[in-house]
């Protein structure tokens, strides 16, 4: 009975608390286990790209669920994100991928999510094209999730 928006909002939320608590449990494992230490203004800039990513990658699940049965959507998402998982460096880093994968990963939303990042803890600018990349990820998630959601609610009105 409530807007729709109330549910973008409330799933936005729920992931991000969810999110939150495995990149605390990360962060909290990396001081126990290594001598990590930044200066507090760079773990400030680290938040801020946490949460920037967390946005999109939550918009990026909510329209593959939008778009496939419950029953697909997990080995749907495995398919897209152990793929987006390389090409962002999680195993490699993009400099060390061969060429064309590079140029592959440069057009990626993980990719963006990894530099932001690495910009934010060594202290150095943020790339304007990574900022863009990850604010267009986010846009056409979003307009995923309001196109299937309009016809969603189109077939259930006939």
């Amino acid at each position: 009975p409530g807007h729709v928006a109330h549910q973008w909002i409330s799933r936005i939320l729920a992931s991000l608390v969810f999110i939150t608590i495995a990149v605390l449990l990360v962060v909290l494992l990396a001081l126990v286990m290594t001598d990590t230490r930044l200066q507090t203004a760079a773990w400030l800039r680290l938040a801020l790209v946490c949460f920037m990513c967390s946005v999109t990658a939550t918009l990026m699940g909510i329209a593959l669920g939008s778009v496939s049965s419950a029953r697909a959507a997990v080995p749907i998402a495995n398919l897209i994100y152990l793929p987006l998982a390389y090409l962002g460096g999680l195993w490699v880093p993009p400099v060390a991928m061969p060429n064309a994968i590079n140029i592959i990963s440069q057009w990626m939303p993980t990719r963006a999510m990894g530099e932001l990042s690495w910009a934010a803890v060594n202290d150095t600018g943020w790339d304007v094209w990574y900022l863009f990349l990850l604010f267009a990820w986010t846009a056409v998630a979003t307009i995923v999730i309001v196109v299937a959601q309009k016809s969603g609610r189109q077939h259930r009105v006939t």
